[in-house]
């Protein structure tokens, strides 16, 4: 498991390396609100922008989506539907201008629905192929290299997180092993304290209707015990 663990986590590391023109995106959109973020659009071998939307989890599975270009006019605003996809060409129709452009999506629609959207956004050239973002061979050589030395660094830290994980996983025993001391002792005492209160109840009660019957005993004339008191010897 461990094995499987470092093997997928090495490959998405690799696939970060190699897929700065790819954006991938998974997120929630609470009802009544949108969620928007920014991506540039400022790379020379930039040709379009490829949009791909859709929505897994919601009820009825529909969201609007609109893109807004950094001087603040609407491009592009997709039906309303649970899958989206667009291709925004540079330099036809409306035409894309470089900068940051404004992403959203829209769930204010909904009034009791949370949507969880993915959004998939690739840069294209003008072959329609994803952007490599430098073709210079020994940058190339260079980003190869760092990801052979992430790659490198990866078995150290997931060592040094499973070892966190196992102490947490001891801490956790413990404090389970106090909570339940703690429990069984605070129900000893919930016991103790029932029993000794029934106890001092019954007393209370007893030591009440003595001291009635004495008082009447003492007020009653034929009464043995009232003689008695009434007596000087008592």
């Amino acid at each position: 498991m461990f094995r499987v663990l470092l093997l997928i986590f090495c490959l998405s590391q690799l696939l970060l390396a190699y897929s700065d023109s790819n954006t991938y995106l998974q997120f929630v959109v609470p009802h009544g609100q949108k969620f928007c973020f920014f991506l540039s659009f400022d790379k020379r071998n930039y040709a379009s922008m490829d949009i791909e939307v859709q929505v897994k989890n919601g009820f009825e599975q529909e969201i609007d989506f609109y893109v807004v270009d950094p001087t603040g006019e609407e491009i592009f605003r997709g039906p309303r539907s649970s899958k989206i996809r667009q291709t925004i060409p540079y330099g036809q129709g409306k035409v894309m201008v470089k900068g940051d452009y404004q992403l959203c999506a829209d769930n204010i629609f909904s009034y009791y629905s949370n949507k969880e959207v993915v959004v998939d956004v690739r840069f294209l050239d003008s072959h329609g192929s994803m952007v490599v973002e430098d073709d210079n061979p020994e940058n190339m050589i260079k980003r190869e290299i760092d990801a052979r030395r992430t790659v490198g660094v990866i078995p150290q830290r997931l060592n040094s997180l499973f070892v966190k994980l196992s102490e947490s996983y001891d801490l956790l025993h413990k404090l389970r092993a106090i909570y339940f001391w703690s429990r069984e002792q605070a129900e000893e005492n919930f016991e103790q304290i029932n029993f000794w209160g029934v106890i001092n109840t019954f007393v209370m009660i007893f030591a009440a209707l003595a001291q009635v019957y004495l008082v009447r005993s003492l007020l009653t004339y034929e009464s043995k015990i009232g003689r008695y008191l009434r007596s000087p010897r008592f």
